[in-house]
């Protein structure tokens, strides 16, 4: 099965239409940001393709997200490597050691 006819069929089922074919505005037939993700999910489990969330919900139709994929993979862009694991330092170091005077002090 072709990458367009995976994702056709992915998106059949999302959205509920039958009638979807390649070239449709996804819009149109009520693609929204959690049918994305969706979408972005089910891929990657099917297929392994690390699709990100904009290609998906920024492609209108089905091939312009399959030409996106390929574009990628031919500048060798892609997500990050499977046995990677998310950092878990924090994005912004925050001290929240402060001095403080007793409460007694003031009474």
């Amino acid at each position: 099965m072709t990458l367009e006819n995976t994702a056709l069929e992915i998106l059949k089922i999302i959205l509920k239409h039958d009638a979807l074919s390649l070239d449709e505005n996804l819009l149109n037939f009520g693609l929204d940001s959690f049918g994305a993700l969706k979408f972005v999910i089910q891929l990657q489990r099917l297929t392994g393709i690390d699709l990100t969330y904009s290609q998906a919900f920024d492609n209108t139709t089905i091939r312009k997200i399959c030409k996106s994929i390929r574009l990628d993979s031919v500048k060798g862009v892609s997500g990050p490597p499977k046995n990677s694991k998310p950092s878990l330092k924090p994005i912004i170091n925050v001290d929240y050691r402060f001095k403080t005077n007793s409460y007694s002090q003031y009474h």
